[in-house]
């Protein structure tokens, strides 16, 4: 069963280049199957290109979605980075 959460993203310009990067490099490193889902659309946040797509602007709300063997210790992780850019 995935766990997910919503998170406001409270970054200056929303989800851009920087804070997208640090997204990617951490879910790369993981396991688990990892979606940030903005309105009803889910994106791979292993790809850079498809967090792009989703134009996130400061002060929406997105839900993280984990999926996997070790997807309590992988959804801690990227909560940790997604609380820690805002």
């Amino acid at each position: 069963m995935a766990l997910q959460e919503k998170v406001k993203i409270n970054t200056a310009n929303g989800l851009h280049a920087r804070p997208i990067t640090q997204i990617v490099s951490t879910a790369a490193k993981l396991s688990s199957d990892i979606k940030i889902i903005y309105k009803d659309v889910k994106a791979d946040a292993k790809s850079m290109i498809a967090l792009m797509k989703l134009g996130v602007r400061q002060y929406e709300e997105v839900t993280i979605q984990v999926d996997g063997e070790e997807e309590a210790k992988d959804f801690d992780r990227m909560m940790d980075i997604l609380k820690k850019m805002n």
